[in-house]
């Protein structure tokens, strides 16, 4: 898992210092799902906000975020009393 979201993240060139997913206003998050993932890597944190998914043009970063966000689905579902 680690291996291969270090692939998506080289691959969608998190520190490259482009905006790779500018966040979303405000007005659009109302009743949307936002995600906000804090990345780090060598001494340097990148902060990715995104709401839908499918509204991330570059493939490797939509995949990370797909990806990020069912861990932690699945990381609720297993935290949960009961």
């Amino acid at each position: 898992m680690a291996e291969k979201l270090k692939r998506l993240a080289d691959d969608a060139q998190l520190f490259a210092g482009a905006d790779v997913a500018p966040s979303a206003t405000p007005s659009k998050l109302r009743d949307a799902r936002e995600t906000v993932i804090a990345v780090e890597a060598d001494g340097e944190v990148r902060t990715i906000h995104a709401d839908a998914v499918g509204s991330i043009s570059n493939k490797s970063l939509r995949e990370f975020v797909a990806l990020v966000r069912e861990q932690a689905d699945r990381q609720r579902g297993r935290d949960k009393p009961g």
